[in-house]
């Protein structure tokens, strides 16, 4: 079996449950896999720079288990497809219902396996209308390694073209 198709197949799982709260401009997400731990999702409003002196409101996209850890633990490794899979249909849902502007969610250079699945995840979500942005494309004035921003890409080309 593919890859891509077992994180389809599991992320229709029924025993993975997800829960959705709205709290001020964040939303929360309460992942409940099915081998126990409980994960949380966060979609929040901030404030990006970018190059041409503006400021734009950006989603930032983190999560952590039910003990505050941002990384998988190894205890946890076991459910890392699963929860990416929950992950990535979130993201995704989001993505197509609020059309954000501009979104970003980064790794841990510690964990390449993270990175990968988080690549995977920007690759998707550029295919819904949305440029990723290198270290050399980038019109946010910060860069920073292992940061995954997508910006929708019709707001991508007028701020080229007001950098020309």
């Amino acid at each position: 079996m593919r890859f891509k198709q077992y994180i389809t197949e599991l992320s229709m799982r029924a025993d993975t449950k997800i829960e959705k709260y709205h709290t001020g401009g964040e939303l929360t997400y309460v992942i409940n896999l099915a081998a126990g731990p409980v994960f949380r999702l966060y979609i929040g409003p901030e404030k990006a720079d970018l190059k041409t002196g503006e400021v734009i409101e950006r989603h930032s996209i983190t999560f952590e288990d039910d003990r505050g850890n941002t990384l998988i633990s190894k205890k946890d490794k076991g459910v890392a497809i699963q929860l990416f899979a929950a992950i990535e249909s979130i993201v995704s849902e989001f993505v197509k219902s609020e059309k954000p502007i501009l979104i970003n969610f980064s790794g841990n250079s510690k964990e390449k396996s993270k990175l990968k699945l988080y690549s995977l995840l920007a690759k998707k979500i550029a295919k819904s209308g949305y440029t990723l942005q290198t270290k050399d494309n980038h019109v946010i004035k910060y860069y920073f390694d292992h940061a995954y921003n997508l910006m929708r890409t019709d707001v991508y080309k007028e701020i080229l073209d007001q950098l020309r």
